[in-house]
């Protein structure tokens, strides 16, 4: 278990696990991330305006998922 934890790790250090607009599975691109966490407009009105869910937005802006996106 240890092993297989390390391993993915050195991969990330290393740049071997894709992510962000890289990752097979991203819907929403780094721009529009970082469009996300420089707006303070409410939650909602982001939710509107982007056509994101608003608690895809609140997990964005706690930084709990894309963490390597920076403000736009």
């Amino acid at each position: 278990l240890g092993a297989a934890l390390e391993n993915t790790k050195a991969a990330t250090r290393d740049g071997l696990m894709a992510s962000g607009d890289a990752h097979h599975t991203t819907r929403h691109p780094d721009a529009l991330i970082a469009k996300i966490l420089a707006d303070d407009r409410p939650q909602p009105e982001l939710e509107r305006v982007y056509g994101v869910s608003q608690a895809h937005i609140s997990r964005i802006k706690r930084g709990e998922i894309r963490k390597g996106v920076t403000r736009g």
